[in-house]
């Protein structure tokens, strides 16, 4: 669908790069950050009964979603290199990098997901905006495009989304080729941080009513 779309139609180009390879390198990214917050947001509320009777520490749900995502992650990355392969894809040295973008994925993916997974606790509402913020998401994110078509004075904003710096960072270990711009690497990776570290207190400040409210 998106070489349909963005390639053919669209006309956007990915260099020497074959495009399926940057939109499928981009959707493993991205496939992985939303199925952990959706699946987050949804496993506190799911596990109500256990959550009321059983006292454990509750980021352990998030954390089981977030590991169920790695796995099918993983699956992908297989039909990643069998794909790339038929396209003639030389392995590059950046490849050693890859687990370290797979763990600032996971970073990046569980702060908002613990965020939404204890804002559903007391507002149930919560679960059914997801769907369309993350369709938004997608498409405010380089899933199927690279980086480079985005220029402008004010592109540096659009770092400012953390799943930004992820998906290059996917590519750049996956297929050699590094970020358009460095500045906004590290821009994304503070972002990123940020939201982390947001998403966690929020959820350690709130999962002391849990019990009450689930």
């Amino acid at each position: 669908a998106f070489t349909i779309v963005f390639h053919r139609v669209a006309g956007l180009e990915s260099g020497d790069t074959p495009y399926v390879l940057v939109a499928l390198s981009g959707v493993l990214a991205w496939h992985f950050f939303a199925q952990t917050v959706t699946d987050s947001t949804h496993l506190l509320v799911n596990a109500a009964e256990m959550v009321r009777k059983i006292y454990f520490p509750r980021i352990v749900l998030p954390a089981a979603a977030c590991l169920t995502a790695l796995v099918d992650m993983l699956i992908g990355v297989i039909v990643f290199v069998v794909v790339a392969m038929c396209n003639g894809w030389q392995v590059p040295w950046t490849i050693v990098l890859f687990p370290l973008w797979i763990v600032w994925g996971v970073v990046v993916a569980m702060g908002p997901a613990l965020a939404l997974a204890a804002l559903n606790v007391r507002y149930r509402d919560v679960v059914h905006i997801i769907p369309f913020v993350l369709l938004v998401g997608m498409l405010l994110s380089p899933v199927g495009y690279p980086t480079s078509a985005v220029s402008g004075d004010w592109s540096w904003t659009y770092w400012l989304n953390p799943m930004v710096g992820v998906i290059d960072g996917f590519r750049w270990s996956l297929l050699g080729t590094p970020p358009s711009s460095w500045l906004g690497m590290g821009l994304s990776l503070v972002t990123g941080a940020a939201l982390f570290v947001g998403g966690a207190a929020l959820f350690n400040w709130m999962q002391r009513t849990f019990a009450d409210v689930i």
